[in-house]
């Protein structure tokens, strides 16, 4: 082995090492090394996790409600996606390595659009729209009497955390992302985050946060606060339902089922049998977030059934604090802009669920990376195409 190969192979293992004994510190040797596995195996995270992961299937309704198409929609208009490039839509899309475009206009589909061989119909990952169906599913259990009230301590259901001052921590503070946790949302492969996405025991690392803040003092943006919150639901659910309960099958029942989803869903799992990726990995069709999108535009009746109380539509859709740009975050839904319309689901790689209440418009966008055009470009599109006359 010549002395450059030597060098190369030590730098490998010290920074193998430096990995394990870092993430091990965050969590223990076996999960941390079952995360190193994956992580250098499967590399970065990509729309397609969900084929390679364990994941908890979701069935198409037994009654789909399809969106029907409007028979003689507009044409689409010229978008400015990339400031100063002015272009059709259908180029704007493939030039992002955009899979699936939707606009729903009353109900019915006024555009839509595939891209690299995809259809709408086909599954995707969501990534951190993900959160924002979590917030949903808490907020059915509420309903429900699962989950007395956002206001319970989070310590209620995660008793281990306790000792360690999280009884000031209410699932309200983990919803609205301001608990404090000591969690850092970084792609530094040695940070939390990465194990975070890597790990197969989402609780074992759970159980080993702790607090850097006073909760309810500040926002910050954290899958962790989300993770926490899924593992509250889980076992709020076990505890009712049985220990079997899961957050797949309660969102089969409560969203895929009575919203008349047409395709199947994947949820991704940390292991066989484990707990759900809740803050990103939950895989579905285009046209079947919009149904997500539906549920919130009639205010969580839609076709005259209640499935969600009004109460937290009116919630999602209150103006939020100006707090600049992208810094609009409460339930787990993003507003662009305070005065903008409507609200955001938004995940990694340019996944979105705009819902527009004010002109009756959802638009779904799912792609492999969001291009050259950032949040705030992608945002103003949707504006854009909502006051568009489809």
């Amino acid at each position: 082995m010549g002395r450059a190969l030597r060098i190369a192979w030590f730098a490998f293992v010290l920074a193998v090492g430096s990995l394990l004994a870092t993430w091990s510190w965050r969590s223990d040797f076996d999960a941390a090394f079952g995360a190193a596995v994956r992580l250098a195996i499967w590399g970065t995270t990509t729309v397609d996790d969900f084929r390679r992961w364990p994941g908890n299937d979701l069935a198409p309704s037994v009654s789909p409600r399809p969106f029907p198409r409007r028979a003689q929609p507009a044409s689409p208009p010229e978008v400015e996606l990339l400031a100063g490039r002015r272009q059709p839509l259908a180029a704007a899309l493939e030039s992002t390595r955009t899979l699936a475009f939707l606009v729903v206009r009353d109900g019915e589909i006024v555009f839509e659009w595939g891209g690299e061989g995809r259809a709408p119909r086909e599954q995707s990952q969501w990534f951190s729209v993900t959160k924002s169906v979590l917030a949903t599913l808490v907020a059915m259990a509420v309903d429900d009497g699962i989950l007395a009230s956002l206001s319970r301590p989070v310590t209620d259901f995660v008793p281990e955390l306790a000792p360690h001052g999280f009884g000031g921590v209410t699932l309200r503070h983990l919803l609205d992302m301001t608990s404090g946790i000591d969690y850092d949302e970084s792609d530094n492969p040695f940070g939390e985050h990465v194990l975070m996405n890597y790990t197969p025991s989402i609780e074992r690392q759970v159980l080993g946060f702790r607090l850097a803040g006073t909760p309810g003092a500040r926002w910050s943006y954290k899958s962790g606060d989300t993770a926490l919150l899924s593992l509250a639901l889980r076992r709020a659910l076990a505890a009712r339902r049985g220990p079997g309960a899961t957050l797949t099958a309660y969102a089969q029942a409560r969203l895929w089922s009575p919203l008349g989803m047409e395709h199947p869903g994947t949820w991704s799992v940390d292991q066989e049998g484990g707990l759900e990726k809740a803050w990103c990995c939950l895989a579905g069709s285009a046209r079947d977030l919009a149904r997500i999108g539906v549920l919130y535009l009639a205010r969580g009746a839609p076709g005259g059934t209640r499935l969600l109380a009004e109460r937290w539509a009116d919630e999602a859709f209150a103006p939020m604090p100006d707090a600049g740009e992208w810094r609009a975050h409460r339930f787990s839904w993003w507003s662009a802009r305070p005065q903008a319309q409507g609200i955001l689901a938004i995940g990694k790689d340019g996944q979105f669920l705009h819902v527009d209440p004010a002109r009756r418009t959802i638009i779904v966008r799912l792609g492999r990376s969001q291009g050259d055009a950032g949040v705030g470009r992608w945002a103003a599109l949707f504006e854009s195409l909502a006051t568009h006359a489809w």
